[in-house]
């Protein structure tokens, strides 16, 4: 009788131990399992946090660049319209210092003359000149360079304010062509800007 309690005590205990090492099984593979999701859950969220922190680098390194390309050109087209401003501040003091009378400037307020006079189609006008160049530009010297077959009634006035060159008006003052050394090389520098305004789109494009 005592025997068969015990082997009834013994097969109780190796099932009670065989359940038991089962469990420790299942517990050891559910740990296991449950670890690699952690694993894997942790590298998907460290290499997803390491791209956002990549594209973020980019996104202000490219901001930074920009920046300092912006300010590169801003520099750049500040010293570009000093120096246009430079050339034509040189130029308009080199034209106003031409000799009141002589060939140089006689021919060059001819040009203007002719231009401006072809710009205001009016039968009474207003030209006003330099002090200096009152003696040059008379009504007969303006009649002489109306284009063929026209004809004109001028006013000639002197005005301290231009060093040289003319601006001609209609009397009525509708029409006003200012043709003084400075109106020109204000129209001219808008020319250079322009200019260089294509050039450099050119350059991008290319």
């Amino acid at each position: 009788m005592e025997d068969q309690e015990r082997r009834l005590e013994e097969e109780l205990r190796a099932d009670a131990r065989e359940k038991a090492e089962r469990v420790v099984a299942r517990a050891t593979a559910d740990a296991a399992t449950a670890l690699k999701r952690a694993k894997t859950l942790n590298e998907r969220k460290r290499t997803k946090a390491l791209a956002q922190s990549r594209a973020e680098a980019e996104r202000k390194a490219e901001n930074i660049l920009a920046g300092i390309w912006n300010e590169q050109r801003k520099m750049w087209l500040m010293r570009r319209e000093q120096a246009i401003q430079n050339f034509l501040d040189g130029l308009l003091a080199e034209l106003a210092g031409l000799e009141p009378g002589s060939a140089e400037r006689v021919n060059s307020l001819t040009v203007l003359a002719t231009e401006a006079l072809a710009a205001v189609p009016a039968d009474e006008l207003v030209v006003a000149v330099a002090p200096a160049d009152q003696a040059t530009v008379t009504p007969e010297w303006l009649a002489e360079r109306l284009s063929a077959g026209r004809s004109a009634h001028f006013t000639v006035k002197a005005d301290s304010s231009i060093g040289g060159g003319l601006r001609v008006a209609s009397a009525d003052g509708r029409l006003d062509y200012d043709n003084t050394f400075a109106g020109r090389l204000t129209r001219l520098a808008e020319e250079f800007r322009r200019t260089l305004a294509d050039c450099d789109r050119e350059g991008q494009v290319g």
